[in-house]
């Protein structure tokens, strides 16, 4: 296993959505953008699987590219609960 990666970022609504949840995607969802540092130790600019806790809750979820940023996607059910 890998060393943890730290970095803070903006969640920010996915697909339109508004800041309280309320995307377009299936079951709402958020997006952080990953700082160019971080992805360039994740293996560049390529969908890769990420595990880790926002807001103390475990996530799985995959980096993507998305105008030419890294972004981790964040599903509403984790982003709004907290352990």
């Amino acid at each position: 296993m890998s060393q943890p990666l730290r970095f803070r970022s903006q969640i920010e609504p996915a697909r339109g959505g508004t800041a309280s949840g309320g995307g377009t995607a299936s079951g709402g969802g958020a997006i952080a953008s990953i700082p160019d540092e971080i992805a360039t130790t994740l293996g560049g600019r390529t969908q890769t699987r990420v595990f880790g806790k926002v807001t103390g809750v475990a996530i799985k979820s995959s980096a993507m590219v998305y105008s030419d940023l890294v972004y981790v996607g964040i599903h509403n059910s984790a982003r709004f609960r907290s352990d």
